[in-house]
């Protein structure tokens, strides 16, 4: 990654520095991951990304919207349509769940609710 080149992209696209700092420490953790696997930014395959957000999750870190903005803005940067994609197909699962059971509560009662999702950890 081209850190220094993605930088002066955000500042171009009117980026806060708090925005800057944030995408960039996120996108070089997630490179620090994929050099563990021989791989980088830049060459890793699409389908992988989605690994390296469960892996988020499962250290339980509250910083997968993040990854995400920041992976969505370095694919514009990189023109790598395919991580813009992937990231937009993320964004739109990510907060399903939250929304479902959001829904049963509302529909049905939160007593339906809590026994469907008994288990399993929502977001919200």
């Amino acid at each position: 990654m081209d850190e220094k080149k993605f930088r002066e992209y955000l500042v171009n696209k009117k980026a806060d520095e708090k925005k800057i700092v944030n995408y960039i420490e996120s996108l070089s953790e997630y490179q620090n991951y994929l050099e563990k696997q021989q791989q980088t930014i830049d060459t890793i395959e699409v389908n992988k990304v989605v690994d390296y957000t469960e892996y988020l999750v499962k250290q339980e870190k509250d910083d997968v919207l993040t990854f995400l903005l920041a992976l969505h803005s370095y694919a514009y940067f990189a023109k790598r349509n395919d991580f813009v994609e992937t990231a937009i197909d993320i964004f739109e699962s990510y907060n399903a769940m939250d929304n479902l059971s959001a829904r049963i509560a509302e529909w049905h009662s939160v007593e339906i609710r809590d026994e469907i999702f008994e288990g399993l950890q929502l977001l919200s």
